[in-house]
């Protein structure tokens, strides 16, 4: 069992630099670790960082030379994607096509992984922006939900709305 807050300073965890910014980021986390297996089962873990970003779930995670992650089912909610978009995303688009691309709205979504790769989702947007400094692209209000699966007799709809795409 773990528990950690802080609301000031910074977190570097390869490649992600992340500073506090006055808001609280608290990681609460329950589990197991096998170490005949070398495998550990979250049976619970919650992540917060303010309005940016909660992520909560359960996983199954083996560690041998490198980190698998075996099986995850999260929930991951934005109230604030500008913010998340500066905090998470920034450091990743710089130095590729994305570079000046920033979000904005909220977000609701349903995550499954299996061996590493994303095997379902479910996510909710609403007041969807997407705004681009290079002006390539910029979405005004959209709302909707992508539906995706990585098996073949899935078949949900996705649907996305917006008031300006340009």
């Amino acid at each position: 069992q773990s528990h950690s807050r802080f609301k000031g300073g910074a977190l570097y965890i390869e490649p992600l630099y992340l500073e506090a910014g006055g808001q609280q980021i608290a990681l609460d986390a329950q589990g197991n670790w096998n170490g005949t297996n070398n495998r550990a089962e979250i049976k619970s873990v919650s992540y917060k960082h303010g309005a940016a970003m909660a992520l909560s779930g359960s996983a199954m995670v083996h560690y041998d030379k490198s980190v698998k992650l075996e099986k995850a089912d999260l929930l991951f909610r934005s109230d604030d994607l500008e913010k998340l978009s500066t905090l998470y995303l920034k450091s990743f688009f710089e130095q590729t096509s994305l570079q000046g691309v920033t979000l904005a709205g909220t977000i609701n979504a349903d995550l499954s992984i299996v061996q590493n790769a994303l095997t379902a989702l479910t996510a909710t947007v609403n007041k969807f922006v997407v705004k681009d400094t290079a002006e390539r692209i910029k979405v005004e209000n959209g709302v909707g939900t992508i539906n995706w699966s990585n098996n073949e007799t899935f078949n949900r709809p996705s649907t996305f709305a917006w008031q300006q795409l340009q």
